[in-house]
């Protein structure tokens, strides 16, 4: 009998079919504001229509995706499984559809990329409204990458600046870079570990470091050195989500801003050290043989 194999478990049922991008994009909605009332507001479709997509996409897959509570729902496990796996792909969809679409505009552009970060994102939008109050006649888009997508995407020209820890941009070739901030960043950690003004060596010594990318591990290692702890080994998975996923799961602990966990279904889970956090510094980089014109008036204006 046909069945589908979601979660590593056999579903039997229906043939899956596959899901629309619509559905894609009513779901991760819904898993952002765990109400169907604000997702069909964000979307613009009534909410039982939005309820009718997730009972067939519930159906397709031979799971429940949603349990509903007093004032909305909850993901199910198999549905945070889902959201997990489904959400990265869909930003970089939806961002090649954008840059797809800028191109064929016929008028100056200047791309700028930046961390999803509350510090780097304000600063990012700083600069923007500040070139383009000197600049109108250009069309200024940005959009929020991860370190090795930033990186990749300044090499290949698709982007003419970054915006981005100092520490992964620093020292590389043919990359040019200015310090323009700072933010504090934190150690989170189960709360089963030990309370908030526990001592962070004694807490994190030998435990397993998460991180979003396999990049800034001998940073990241320096920083516990730092403080005077040593992890055990690190591990890397592709979004934040699944690092709050697995700190809640008491599993390991990773370095980040306050944001880290701000949208993370897993908050109330985790803990974090120092109270104060400790400086990282922001940079905006570009690469020397990029040959954008509005590149030198944009330098100009840090």
């Amino acid at each position: 009998m046909p069945g589908v194999i979601f979660n590593g478990v056999k579903r039997e049922g229906k043939s899956f079919r596959g899901f629309t991008i619509q559905q894609i994009e009513i779901f991760l909605t819904v898993a952002k504001h765990l109400n169907y009332t604000k997702a069909a507001k964000e979307l613009y479709i009534s909410q039982p229509a939005i309820s009718s997509w997730i009972m067939k996409m519930e159906d397709s897959l031979g799971v429940k995706l949603f349990r509903r509570r007093s004032r909305g729902v909850d993901l199910t496990p198999e549905g945070l499984e889902l959201y997990t796996k489904l959400e990265h792909v869909y930003q970089r969809f939806r961002v090649s559809v954008n840059m797809i679409m800028r191109d064929m505009i016929k008028m100056p552009k200047f791309d700028i990329g930046c961390l999803n970060s509350i510090d780097i994102v304000k600063l990012t939008c700083d600069m923007i409204d500040r070139f383009h109050c000197h600049n109108k006649n250009v069309d200024v888009y940005y959009e929020m990458f991860n370190y090795q997508e930033l990186r990749q995407k300044l090499i290949c020209s698709e982007l003419d600046a970054i915006v981005t820890l100092y520490f992964d941009v620093k020292n590389q070739a043919n990359i040019h870079s200015k310090v323009i901030g700072s933010l504090s960043n934190y150690f989170f950690f189960p709360k089963a570990w030990g309370k908030d003004g526990g001592d962070i060596a004694s807490l994190l010594d030998g435990k397993i470091m998460i991180l979003e990318i396999n990049n800034g591990e001998r940073h990241a290692v320096d920083i516990c050195r730092s403080f005077g702890f040593e992890p055990a080994y690190i591990t890397h998975v592709n979004s934040y989500l699944e690092i709050t996923k697995a700190i809640a799961e008491g599993d390991c602990f990773t370095i980040g801003g306050r944001d880290l966990a701000k949208d993370s279904h897993f908050m109330p889970a985790l803990s974090s050290l120092p109270r104060e956090g400790f400086k990282e510094e922001i940079a905006v980089a570009w690469y020397e043989k990029n040959e954008n014109p509005w590149l030198e008036r944009f330098l100009e204006l840090l």
